[in-house]
């Protein structure tokens, strides 16, 4: 494999095909060719950019059984850690970051990641936040999301899910977005 530094040229031809989006530095990977031949630009390629990913995603939760304190209280958050840890086991290895440990007596999850697109295994990860908050209603926390291919959304903006009393609920989020200018200049200046 050849690393290519992306002249303007290249980096108009592949945003044609599509294959960047909002990134002010990249290199294409491209096979090794040995010719003296020009190489026609429909070789696969795989680009590594910096800047904003299409899809990242932050997280923690707090785990627990119930919001109510209760007599067999411990007993309660015992069954409740063994099936998140069972929840975490059927999930397989995570497509980025999967910290599940005990702090003080607390049992906390965190999460996330930095991905090209939503995949499978990131719907998982939502999906066990989910069901965590399900399982366990005393459990609480927050997921950021920056998701720049969801229909009818901002690509300018974090998604805060909100998790409290058995329910993940979305907010708008008023830290970090709009992206540009409150974390990113657009127009690639600094």
């Amino acid at each position: 494999m050849v690393i290519v530094p992306l002249t303007a040229s290249w980096s108009f031809r592949a945003e044609q095909h599509g294959f960047l989006r909002r990134c002010r530095l990249a290199t294409v990977i491209v096979p090794e060719v040995h010719t003296t031949r020009a190489i026609p630009f429909v070789f696969r390629f795989t680009v590594m950019t910096s800047g904003a990913a299409l899809l990242e995603y932050h997280g923690w939760l707090t785990i627990r059984a119930s919001p109510a304190e209760t007599e067999d209280e411990l007993e309660a958050d015992r069954q409740v850690v063994d099936r998140v840890r069972s929840l975490i086991d059927q999930l397989g290895p995570a497509p980025g970051l999967m910290d599940f440990r005990f702090i003080n007596g607390e049992a906390f999850l965190h999460f996330g990641g930095f991905t090209n697109h939503r995949s499978q295994d990131v719907d998982d990860v939502f999906q066990l936040v989910r069901a965590i908050v399900h399982t366990a209603p005393g459990s609480y926390g927050v997921l950021y999301v920056h998701d720049d291919e969801v229909a009818g959304r901002s690509v300018n903006a974090f998604r805060v899910f909100v998790a409290a009393r058995g329910q993940l609920v979305e907010h708008a989020d008023p830290f970090l977005s709009p992206v540009d200018p409150v974390i990113e200049d657009s127009g690639g200046t600094s």
